[in-house]
C-alpha cells in the first residue's frame, strides 16, 4: 500500500503564494484527525447549534460575539490558558503580514455552502461536513 499524498493542484499554489507546506493526516489515527475535528464540532455546538440567523450579516455577528467573548477567552482544556493570551504570547511573533499580493483569480465550478449544511453542486444535493 502506497502512502504518498497527492495534494489538489490548487491547493499547492495556494500553499506556495502564502509559504506554507500542506501535511495530510495518517489515515486511520485518530489522534491526528481528532484535534482538527474536535474544533470543528465545538464551533458547531457551542455557536451554530439551536440558533437561526436572518442574514448571513446576522451570522457573522453573532459569530464575532462568540469568538471575542467566550472563544477566545475560556482556559482551554489542555494548555491552561485562555487562546488569546497564548495567541499573544507564542503565534503573532511567528505570524508573517499578508500583505496586498493575491492569487489569480479561480477557475472552475463554484460551490456554496449553505447555512442549513446542505451543498449544491451542478444541481445535486448532499449533506456538507
Amino acid at each position: 500500500m502506497s502512502r504518498s499524498v497527492q495534494f489538489d493542484d490548487k491547493l499547492i499554489t495556494f500553499a506556495k503564494h502564502w509559504g506554507f507546506r500542506p501535511r495530510a493526516c495518517a489515515p486511520y489515527r485518530a489522534r491526528t484527525k481528532g484535534k482538527t475535528e474536535n474544533g470543528v464540532r465545538y464551533v458547531k455546538k457551542s455557536v451554530i447549534a439551536g440558533h437561526s440567523f436572518a442574514s448571513w450579516e446576522a451570522f457573522e455577528t453573532h459569530l464575532a460575539e462568540w469568538e471575542g467573548g467566550v472563544a477566545n477567552v475560556r482556559i482551554h482544556g489542555t494548555t491552561g490558558v485562555a487562546p488569546i493570551t497564548r495567541f499573544a504570547c507564542d503565534e503573532v511573533h511567528r505570524s508573517k503580514p499578508l500583505g496586498v499580493a493575491r492569487i489569480a483569480a479561480r477557475t472552475g465550478p463554484r460551490r456554496r455552502q449553505r447555512l442549513c449544511c446542505r451543498d449544491r453542486y451542478e444541481q445535486l444535493r448532499y449533506p456538507g461536513g
